[in-house]
C-alpha cells in the first residue's frame, strides 16, 4: 500500500511539473526576448529623433504615407508570425526533451507519414492564410466581412485538424507509453500540435515577406531623405508591435503558468489488505489454457485473411484467366541428383530446375507436357507458334517455366528456340551454360549476324539465344523495326520461339513483344503473387489487347491446395508411370 500510495503522489508530482514546465520555460524565454525588444525600441526611437533634429520634419505625401503605413503593418504581421515561431519552437524544445529515444522515433515517424487527411487540412488552412495576406495587401480591412468569413472557416479547419490528432493518438497510431509515469498521450498531443502550428505560421511568414520584399522594392524608388525617414519610422513601428506582442504573450504565458493543474487525481488511498489473496491455479490454468487456444485460431483466421496472395487454379478461374497448367513445387536436390546421375558432374543450381529434361517421369515434368499440350490447343484459328513468357513480378519462376516448357516441346521433335529478352537481369545463359555475348541486342544494333548468337544446348532439338551486351534502352530496341525483321526470320527457320520476357508490369518490354507473337502466358508463384498484382496485368492485357493464352501456377505446394486435391493430383500423376 505504502509503495502505491507514493508511486500515485509522485505520478502526481511529475504531471504537475511537466504541465508548469514548458509555461515556466516559455515565459523565460519571452522575458527575455522582451528585454531585447524593448532595448531596440528604444534604439530606434533616438535614431528617429536624431533624424527629426537633424533634417526637421519630413512631409510625406499620402502615395508615401500610405507606402509606409502598409509595408510597417507587413513587417509588424511577418515579425510577429517569426516571433510566435521562436516562442512555440521553446515550448516544442522543452517537450521533446521530455522524450525518450523510442518515443522519438514513434513521433517523427507519426509526422513523416501523417494521414492524408492531415496533409490536406494543414495544405488548405496555408492557402486560407495566403488569402488573408492577400487581401490585407489589396486594402481590405481586417475586421472586413470578406476576411472574417475566411478566418471562421480556418478556425473550422483547425479544430478538425486537432480532433484528427487526437483521433489517431487514441486509435494507437502513436501507442501510449509502457511507462506510465515516463510521459502520457496529451504531452504526444502537444508536441504534434506545435508541429503542425509551425508548418502553418512559416507559411503565415513566407506570405507576409512576400509583401514586405514587394514593398520595399516600392520605397527604393522615393527621394533618399524620404526612404530613410521611412526606414527608421518602419523600425520604430515594427519594434513597437513586436514590443506590444511580446508583452501580452508574457501577460498570457503568466496566466496559464499559474492556471496550470494535473490531469493527475487520486481519488483513494490504497490501504493494506485484511487478509492475502491466493493465486487461483486452476482457474489460471484453465483461463491461460482457453485464451492460449483462442488466440492462436485467431491468428490463424487472420493470417490467411490478411494473405491476399494467389494459391490455387481456383483463384485464377474467379478471375475469369484460363489456366493452362498447375506445376508443383520442383526439389531441386532430387533434380540435381538426377542429373548427376545422367551427366556423372555437378549441376549447378539453376540447372538443377530443368526437371523435363533430368526427370522426364517426374509429375512436375507430366505437368509441364501438359502445359504444352494447352497451348497447342489454344490456338482455334492458326498454330501457335512464338509466346512469350512473363510474370507479375520478378522471382516468380518465369525463367524456369518457359525453360522446362521449351525443352517439353524440343522432346516432340520441334526445333525450338528459347530468346532471352529479359536484357535487365537475364539468367537463360545461366542455366544453359553459354555465353551470354553476343545475343538479341547484339543483332539488332547490328554488331552481330543470328548465325552467330545462337546456340545449341544439350536438349535435342532446342537452341537459345541469350541476351547479348545489356543496352540501357531495352524497350526502344524490342519495339524497333530491326527487332521484327529479326522476329520474321526467326518463325521461318524454327518451330516453336519462346520469349523470356521482363515482368509485364514493371516493364513495356514484354507488351511490345506480345503485339508482335501469337500468345502470352503469365507465370503465377502460388502464395508468392499478389491478388492486385494480378489485376494489373489483366488490365494491361485489356487496354493494349494483348492475345493473353492465360496463366500457369507454379510451386504448388501441400499447405496451397485445398481438401485433398493436392493428395490425388500426386496419386494420379505417379500411377502413369507404376
Amino acid at each position: 500500500a505504502l509503495i502505491a500510495n507514493t508511486f500515485a503522489y509522485e505520478y502526481y508530482k511529475q504531471d504537475l511539473e511537466r504541465s508548469r514546465g514548458a509555461m515556466s520555460e516559455v515565459k523565460s524565454f519571452i522575458l527575455e526576448q522582451l528585454k531585447q525588444v524593448e532595448e531596440r525600441l528604444r534604439v530606434s526611437e533616438d535614431s528617429l529623433r536624431t533624424f527629426q533634429q537633424r533634417e526637421g520634419v519630413v512631409n510625406l505625401d499620402e502615395a508615401s504615407k500610405n507606402l509606409l503605413d502598409q509595408l510597417s503593418n507587413f513587417e509588424s504581421e511577418y515579425y510577429s508570425a517569426m516571433a510566435e515561431l521562436e516562442i512555440n519552437e521553446q515550448q516544442l524544445k522543452y517537450l521533446t526533451r521530455e522524450l525518450d529515444i523510442k518515443e522519438k522515433e514513434l513521433l517523427n515517424n507519426f509526422i513523416q507519414t501523417a494521414n492524408p487527411l492531415i496533409l490536406e487540412l494543414q495544405t488548405k488552412i496555408a492557402k486560407l492564410e495566403a488569402s488573408v495576406v492577400e487581401a490585407i495587401a489589396k486594402g481590405i480591412d481586417e475586421n472586413a466581412p470578406q476576411i472574417q468569413t475566411i478566418k471562421v472557416q480556418m478556425d473550422k479547419m483547425k479544430e478538425r485538424l486537432n480532433q484528427e490528432t487526437r483521433m489517431l493518438i487514441s486509435r494507437g497510431y502513436i501507442p501510449g507509453p509502457s511507462d506510465p509515469l515516463s510521459i502520457n498521450q496529451s504531452m504526444l498531443e502537444d508536441v504534434i500540435k506545435l508541429r503542425i502550428g509551425q508548418i502553418l505560421l512559416q507559411s503565415k511568414a513566407r506570405e507576409f515577406k512576400k509583401l514586405v520584399d514587394h514593398y520595399s522594392k516600392e520605397l527604393e524608388k522615393l527621394p533618399q531623405v524620404i526612404i530613410t525617414f521611412t526606414r527608421l519610422e518602419r523600425e520604430r513601428l515594427v519594434n513597437e508591435n513586436i514590443y506590444m506582442l511580446m508583452k501580452n504573450k508574457y501577460e498570457e504565458s503568466r496566466i496559464t503558468e499559474a492556471s496550470q493543474i494535473s490531469n493527475v487525481y487520486v481519488i483513494d488511498q490504497s490501504v493494506p489488505p485484511k487478509y492475502p489473496v491466493s493465486p487461483k491455479k486452476k482457474m489460471n490454468v484453465l483461463l491461460g489454457g482457453i485464451l492460449g487456444l483462442g488466440l492462436g485460431i485467431g491468428i490463424i483466421f487472420l493470417k490467411e485473411f490478411l494473405d491476399n496472395t494467389i494459391k490455387t487454379k481456383e483463384d485464377l478461374v474467379k478471375k475469369g484467366i484460363t489456366t493452362l497448367a498447375v506445376i508443383p513445387e520442383i526439389d531441386e536436390m532430387k533434380t540435381a541428383k538426377k542429373a548427376r546421375s545422367v551427366n556423372n558432374t555437378e549441376v549447378s543450381q539453376y540447372q538443377s530446375r530443368l526437371i523435363t529434361h533430368f526427370d522426364p517421369k517426374s509429375p512436375v515434368s507430366e505437368a509441364y507436357r501438359s502445359m504444352r499440350t494447352n497451348i497447342e490447343l489454344s490456338g482455334v484459328d492458326k498454330s501457335i507458334k512464338s509466346v512469350v513468357i512473363t510474370s507479375a513480378g520478378p522471382g516468380e519462376g518465369k525463367s524456369t517455366t518457359i525453360s522446362n516448357l521449351a525443352i517439353a516441346f524440343a522432346q516432340m521433335d520441334q526445333k525450338t528456340l528459347l530468346v532471352d529478352t529479359d536484357m535487365r537481369r537475364p539468367v537463360l545463359q545461366k542455366v544453359f551454360k553459354v555465353p551470354r555475348v553476343p545475343g538479341i541486342a547484339d543483332i539488332i544494333t547490328g554488331t552481330n549476324t543470328i548465325e552467330e548468337c545462337i546456340h545449341e544446348t544439350s536438349v535435342e532439338n532446342l537452341y537459345i539465344l541469350p541476351s547479348g551486351n545489356l543496352p540501357p534502352n531495352p524497350s526502344e530496341m524490342l519495339g524497333s523495326k530491326k527487332m521484327r525483321e529479326i522476329y520474321q526470320t526467326l518463325t521461318e527457320q524454327y518451330d516453336k520461339i519462346f520469349f523470356d520476357a521482363p515482368p509485364i508490369i514493371a516493364v513495356t518490354d514484354a507488351s511490345l513483344l506480345a503485339k508482335l507473337c501469337d500468345g502470352l502466358v503469365v507465370v503465377v508463384k502460388s502464395g508468392v503473387t499478389h491478388d492486385e498484382a494480378l489485376d494489373q496485368v489483366q488490365n494491361i492485357v485489356q487496354q493494349i489487347k494483348l492475345p493473353m493464352l492465360g496463366a500457369v501456377i507454379n510451386a504448388i505446394t501441400p499447405k496451397h491446395m485445398k481438401g485433398g486435391s493436392y493428395y490425388y493430383y500426386y496419386r494420379y500423376m505417379n500411377y502413369q508411370y507404376k
